[in-house]
């Protein structure tokens, strides 16, 4: 069967006259180790048949004697292990792929966190035998949720890929990248000779990101916030070290991102803090800490409160009551922003109803929308859910959402300000003059109305440029039919000034400052008698 031949072939031959001159000769010399050795001698071994067909043969060769020990010949015995070695090797492959897979990120190739550590205390044991030092960088990618929201995971995903093969780049060979999971990247940085070869190289990646990523049907330009901690200085176990890079790369954030920190003990109380800020924001809801204040919005012409505007305040069980500035930036970027959002949102429908209830009819509520929860694909779909459920009516209800926002991402939200003006919204445009925005999006876009910054008013009587602004804001809005409401309004000079210029609505300290509900119902009857 393995030579392919019949019986009658086969029987009285060598096993050498099977094969060709070459495969004899190798037969023969095998033959002669066993019958020096004079013992049975096993081998592995290649052959080719009559037939074509090879096989890999598992050898075994013994010298056979007579009963006076004369040498007869070499009885030899041959199995086909082909399929076994094959299974053999794809198993080894395959234990080398497993192991592969344990220790590399599968989406990037990098390390993965099992691997980084265990690098990292390699690379500690190395240095302190050496006397050398090391650095830990800590990357995170500066808004990559926003852009996986926006474009999709798989754009992300080609995003991070393009991202670790950049890093894999710029960095030294003897260096390891890796992936800790979502948008957070590590690199160890061994033999470092002092702290400024670190900040060099923290400058390096960021100048290499300024170049676009390309990926397979577009390119995106995204930069890096950056933390380093060094060895001995800032730790001398992994734990310690990844922590302190990790407090240094929240500094970058909060500086602004696109930069990199060395890591400071000042860090380790401000992480934990952050840690902390996290956790009582997380259950801030559940405790009903949440708080809305009403601040009025006046129609200059007729001078009645309109409405107002909802503003966000954290009853802080420790700290006591804390202003948006304190926590918003936090919840974007943890993702709480979208339930906080709702919270808000459902809490001002029910205002309204119960305000209708109590006499004061057709006051309006301005909303602040974060930019990232529009990005969530059902974000309308839960805002219409909450007025039916709760019955309010969407004509009170105007949007606010920055002017950063309406050009950062315009596709998508073009599409969710035109599902809002059918339910029946008000969009406004908060901070305007702030960004860049392009004149074709205030034409494209259901918008109604625009918010003049409180910056361009705050100096408004000594600045000419805050004045030139805001003769143009207000301008643009007529031209296009826009209403503008100017925000920050603290005198009643400022407020003789937009009149002039024919703004239509303002809200600020002049009028009032933003105040609990009780207050503000308290602040609209006085406000009626006062006018009466």
């Amino acid at each position: 069967r393995l030579c392919g031949l019949a019986a009658v072939d086969i029987i009285g031959k060598n096993d050498f006259e099977l094969f060709g001159e070459e495969e004899g000769r190798y037969v023969r010399a095998k033959d002669q180790v066993a019958l020096h050795a004079n013992d049975t001698y096993m081998y592995e071994e290649w052959v080719t048949y009559p037939d074509g067909n090879k096989v890999l043969l598992s050898a075994l060769k013994t010298p056979f004697y007579d009963h006076n020990k004369n040498l007869l010949g070499i009885l030899g015995v041959g199995r086909d292990i082909t399929e076994r070695k094959a299974a053999e090797r794809q198993l080894k492959r395959n234990e080398q792929s497993l192991q592969h897979l344990a220790h590399h990120d599968t989406l990037t190739g990098l390390a993965n966190r099992l691997l980084l550590v265990d690098r990292l205390k390699q690379s500690i044991k190395k240095a302190e035998r050496a006397n050398d030092g090391l650095a830990v960088m800590f990357i995170d990618l500066d808004h990559f949720k926003e852009i996986n929201d926006s474009l999709g995971h798989s754009i992300g995903d080609q995003l991070l890929q393009a991202v670790a093969a950049r890093l894999k780049q710029t960095i030294r060979k003897e260096d390891t990248a890796a992936r800790l999971g979502g948008d957070e990247f590590t690199i160890i940085v061994e033999q470092l000779e002092n702290s400024e070869y670190a900040s060099l190289l923290a400058e390096k990646l960021l100048l290499a990101f300024k170049k676009p990523l390309q990926l397979r049907n577009r390119e995106i330009t995204i930069t890096l916030s950056i933390g380093i901690s060094l060895y001995p200085q800032h730790g001398t176990d992994t734990e310690a070290l990844l922590r302190n890079a990790d407090a240094a790369m929240y500094s970058t954030k909060n500086e602004g991102r696109n930069g990199y920190s060395l890591y400071t003990e000042e860090l380790t109380q401000r992480a934990m803090e952050r840690v902390e800020l996290e956790y009582a924001l997380r259950r801030s809801i559940e405790n009903n800490e949440l708080e809305l204040y009403f601040q009025p919005q006046i129609e200059l012409v007729s001078g009645n409160v309109i409405g107002s505007e909802a503003l966000l305040r954290w009853n802080h069980p420790q700290e006591g009551l804390l202003l948006p500035g304190r926590f918003i930036a936090l919840s974007e970027e943890t993702g709480l922003i979208n339930e906080i959002g709702m919270w808000v949102f459902e809490s001002c429908c029910e205002k309204l109803v119960e305000w209708e209830k109590a006499g004061f009819r057709n006051l309006k509520i301005a909303i602040n929308i974060s930019g990232r929860q529009l990005l969530d694909e059902d974000f309308v779909g839960k805002i219409r859910k909450i007025i039916e459920r709760v019955g309010c009516r969407a004509e009170l209800i105007e949007l606010e959402i920055t002017e950063g926002y309406l050009i950062k991402y315009p596709e998508k939200t073009v599409i969710h300000f035109n599902e809002l003006r059918d339910i029946g919204m008000q969009i406004a445009i908060d901070d305007f003059g702030t960004g860049y925005s392009s004149l074709t999006y205030l034409k494209e876009f259901p918008i109604s109305k625009l918010k003049i910054d409180y910056s361009f008013i705050r100096d408004i009587l000594v600045d000419s440029n805050d004045q030139a602004i805001t003769k143009a804001i207000i301008a643009l809005g007529k031209s296009l039919d826009l209403k503008v409401i100017a925000e920050g309004v603290e005198n009643e000079r400022q407020l003789d000034f937009i009149v002039a210029e024919g703004c239509d609505e303002a809200q600020g300290f002049y009028f009032a400052r933003p105040m609990p509900e009780l207050k503000f119902l308290e602040y609209l009857r006085n406000y009626k008698t006062a006018r009466h």
